[in-house]
């Protein structure tokens, strides 16, 4: 409320003299006997308790001084459109219109502190000492302000700011603060950009050194959400959209009317999603199954020269002894075939030919179908793919024991094989004899790793007095089909234990997408 302070003027200097006096020493005579007075319009208050309509139970810090809690009166604030509210022991300065109590702004101790409770300064009794509220006081400290600034500052860490690049003509600049996150609004100024902002802008050649308006927006997470209707985004240069991923989903469409499209992926991979990637469903290079349709012919022709290599109908040499023209040159095509298609099939087999930034989600069971690896020889489990996918050196291990299987039985027939060769013709029949035909059986037999097949047929004939001479006829004639088929089915096996390389392969490539 108003008060008035008045100060004693000391009284008359000589009350017992009597004289004629100027119109200045009269004057002087009444102040001395009166004193001075200064009159306030408006009084501190000390906030004693927050309501929440905005309105405060306070006490004039003069007028009111230490006049119990239960006779303190409301004030409301003087304005509804800017209003700073208090908290419980900041002093405002409060006024009276028309019997009505009200407040405004805070009386503010320190230049630098944004809080400024001052608890008791309408309070000296030791009964009753207000020490405590429910606001949590931060005592953030302002930062340096400009000349000419105009700065609305919150409590906690936020504010707006209002200022100029001084002396710097029409260089206006408005900072939205709130604690990390920042919108800054500048012309005629340079941004200092923060990370990754900073490094990116240089990847993609963002101008950092633009100094025309702009707004820059700089937190943790900026996110925007349209409720009910559009999101726009529109420049007449160029629009850089950069980080880890970007995630596009769209329930009708997406839209893309361009001059140029240009699709990179050498630093990482395009992926089509059109099929959940569960059960034998995995993300592999694009159009794996097509490529693999058309390789499978070529794979099975491979397979079928390996195979007829041991069933060729020309003698190796004439009757003579001389070799055979015809047979030699049938050799020499035959090879020259072989080596084209292995070239081939070692690119397929490497899966050179597949891109490896372009992925689409493809059936492993059908992609192991047109390679031919779901009707392997031997022995490999092809029906956990999440073992195989999961645990890639399990898998390298799996793959080098069936390869390690096949190599020592393929060593086990050539072995057999080579003694059998010689008595067909591709040797010295002096050089063998029955007994070593037997003997190689028996080794071959005992040997674990060998394919199992009947020899009874074979031991027979030796055994009714058969000489070298007499198997080399008995082959000739189609004698004992098992073991003619056996390196045949050896060379297979090779090829197929080969292929299942392909497995880590389609791990390796899939694993990055």
């Amino acid at each position: 409320m108003a008060y008035k302070i008045i100060k004693d003027g000391g009284g008359e200097s000589d009350p017992l003299i009597n004289k004629m006096m100027t119109t200045d020493e009269v004057k002087l005579l009444i102040r001395q006997i009166m004193g001075e007075s200064t009159d306030f319009e408006m009084e501190p208050v000390e906030v004693i308790s927050f309501n929440n309509d905005g309105s405060i139970q306070g006490r004039y810090v003069v007028s009111e001084h230490d006049i119990p809690l239960e006779e303190l009166n409301i004030f409301t604030p003087l304005s509804q459109n800017v209003i700073q509210y208090p908290v419980a022991g900041e002093i405002v300065i409060g006024v009276e219109f028309f019997g009505k109590r009200y407040y405004f702004s805070d009386i503010n101790p320190s230049p630098r502190k944004v809080n400024s409770q001052q608890f008791n300064l309408s309070n000296t009794s030791n009964s009753e000492k207000v020490t405590t509220s429910i606001f949590a006081d931060e005592q953030i400290l302002r930062e340096d302000v400009n000349e000419g600034d105009t700065i609305i500052q919150g409590r906690s860490n936020n504010s707006i700011r209002l200022s100029s690049i001084q002396p710097e003509p029409n260089s206006p600049n408005i900072t939205i603060q709130n604690g990390e996150g920042q919108v800054l609004m500048t012309q005629n100024q340079k941004v200092i950009y923060s990370e990754p902002t900073d490094t990116l802008s240089t990847e993609v050649g963002i101008d950092k050194d633009y100094d025309k308006p702009q707004i820059t927006f700089d937190s943790d997470r900026i996110m925007l959400n349209a409720k009910s209707d559009d999101i726009g985004i529109f420049a007449t240069g160029n629009i850089f959209i950069k980080g880890n991923s970007v995630d596009i989903r769209n329930q009708e469409q997406v839209k893309i009317v361009t001059q140029q499209m240009v699709t990179d992926y050498t630093d990482g991979v395009k992926e089509d999603f059109n099929k959940p990637v569960d059960g034998d469903t995995r993300l592999l290079p694009k159009q794996s199954i097509e490529l693999a349709k058309m390789m499978k012919p070529i794979i099975d022709s491979f397979k079928a020269e390996i195979q007829a290599l041991a069933y060729l109908i020309l003698p190796p040499s004439l009757p003579s002894g001389a070799p055979n023209p015809s047979f030699m040159k049938g050799m020499k095509i035959k090879f020259d075939n072989i080596k084209n298609m292995k070239e081939a099939i070692d690119k397929f087999t490497n899966l050179d030919f597949l891109p490896r930034y372009d992925f689409e989600t493809i059936s492993v069971n059908e992609f192991f179908e047109e390679l031919g690896l779901n009707n392997l020889s031997i022995d490999f489990p092809t029906d956990d793919w999440n073992t195989f996918f999961d645990d890639i050196e399990g898998t390298r291990q799996k793959i080098q024991d069936a390869q390690d299987d096949v190599a020592n039985t393929k060593a086990s027939i050539v072995a057999l094989n080579t003694t059998l060769n010689a008595i067909r013709g591709g040797g010295s029949t002096e050089e063998v004899t029955t007994d070593d035909v037997l003997k190689a059986l028996d080794t071959y037999e005992a040997d674990p790793n060998s394919s199992p097949v009947d020899t009874t047929d074979l031991r027979a004939v030796i055994a009714d007095g058969a000489d070298v001479e007499d198997l080399k006829d008995y082959f000739e004639n189609g004698g004992s089909p098992q073991l003619d088929d056996l390196l045949g089915n050896a060379e297979n096996a090779e090829q197929e234990a080969q292929q299942l390389n392909q497995i880590l392969k389609i791990i390796e490539l899939s694993k990055p997408a």
